[in-house]
């Protein structure tokens, strides 16, 4: 993976931006910025708190179908992700094979996203099994986002501002 700061798309055409990361990296602030769209939007009633009283396997696999669905449609513009998109190999795989696009994973350190969030039982995370907190979701899904992302922006100790200039750079 390459620090988004490298700006290698300036000449690459890259029309769709997948955004991936836990919760509280800033993957729907910077899609709204973008005027972008987020794949929570397309579950029943708008994001995962409906889906937080299914099981976690029949939930990953519903996301995997949703997300697989909207990229037929060949989305462009910049998407926010749930954070558990990377539980599925399939809706990664799909995304990658949107024509011109990219995935970039918005890290940010837990202790930040722990501050972000406050209560983060508010946000409808969906724990898959032997995964009880927080600390075991991010250690257990930070490896799966570097795993499937293209670029990788560090949003921690960044401005909006800078993280919207770096995005920006992606597009052409």
């Amino acid at each position: 993976m390459i620090p988004i700061t490298q700006k290698a798309f300036e000449t690459d055409g890259v029309k769709t931006i997948w955004l991936i990361g836990m919760p509280g990296s800033g993957k729907s602030t910077l899609a709204t910025y973008f005027d972008g769209s987020d794949t929570d939007e397309l579950f029943t009633g708008g994001s995962h708190m409906s889906a937080t009283h299914k099981d976690p396997g029949a939930f990953y696999d519903e996301e995997e179908r949703v997300v697989i669905d909207y990229t037929m449609t060949n989305p462009t513009g910049i998407i926010a992700t749930g954070g558990s998109v990377v539980h599925r190999d399939g809706a990664c795989r799909a995304m990658a094979t949107v024509p011109h696009s990219r995935i970039v994973y918005l890290y940010t350190p837990l202790d930040i996203i722990k501050r972000r969030l406050g209560d983060f039982d508010a946000r409808g995370i969906v724990f898959p099994p032997n995964v009880g907190s927080l600390d075991e979701l991010y250690q257990f899904r930070e490896p799966l986002y570097r795993r499937h992302c293209d670029y990788i922006l560090d949003t921690s100790m960044q401005t909006l501002e800078e993280c919207t200039n770096q995005m920006s750079s992606l597009l052409s």
